[in-house]
Parts: structure tokens; C-alpha cells; sequence
């Protein structure tokens, strides 16, 4: 029923006052909130850099831990995250198919 509720009948009941974007749980909602206010609560405590949001201080953390799981096929370069990955193959190798494993 909540798999129901939320994925097919999209019954998002807590909404932004701001931008009318619609959520299912008012965490999701609170998280969201961070991209009107300039929140950033979540800080490094390598570098003392700050997120909005746990997700993106999480991959930050792992640029100090070298937990790089993101590699190029074609020079071996390794990267944190998945967009950085994407970005070198733009910059770097255009025309290359980046595989669709990484998508």
C-alpha cells in the first residue's frame, strides 16, 4: 500500500510554499528546503567544507578517503563520483561512449 501510494498514485501531500515542488515525506521536504535557504548543515570534518544535503557531504568525504569507484576505460583516471567521470569523458575523450554501466 505505501509502495502503491507513493510510487503509482503519487499522493505527495507536503508541498514547498516557494516553488510549489511536491513531496511524499516531509523529510524530503525539509532536505528541499535547503536549496531556497542556502542551509548548509552538513560539514566536513576533514576540510571544513559544508552541504545542504548528508548525500552530498557523503561523497565529498569519500575525495579523502581515495574510495574512487568511478574509473575511465581509456587512461585509467578514477574519480569519487559519477559526474566527475562524465565530465572528464567530455573534456577529455569526446566521442568515446562512456559505458552504460555508468549512466
Amino acid at each position: 500500500m505505501e509502495h502503491n501510494r507513493r510510487n503509482h498514485l503519487k499522493v505527495y501531500r507536503h508541498q514547498c510554499d516557494l516553488c510549489d515542488q511536491r513531496f511524499y515525506l516531509p523529510s524530503r521536504l525539509k532536505d528541499h528546503m535547503a536549496t531556497h535557504t542556502g542551509e548548509r548543515n552538513f560539514r566536513c570534518e576533514y576540510c571544513d567544507k559544508s552541504y545542504p544535503r548528508l548525500q552530498s557531504l557523503q561523497e565529498h568525504i569519500r575525495s579523502h578517503s581515495n574510495e574512487r569507484r568511478y574509473k575511465c576505460d581509456i587512461c585509467n583516471s578514477t574519480f569519487t563520483q559519477n559526474g566527475s567521470l562524465k565530465n572528464h569523458m567530455k573534456s577529455h575523450h569526446q566521442g568515446y561512449e562512456l559505458d552504460p554501466n555508468y549512466s
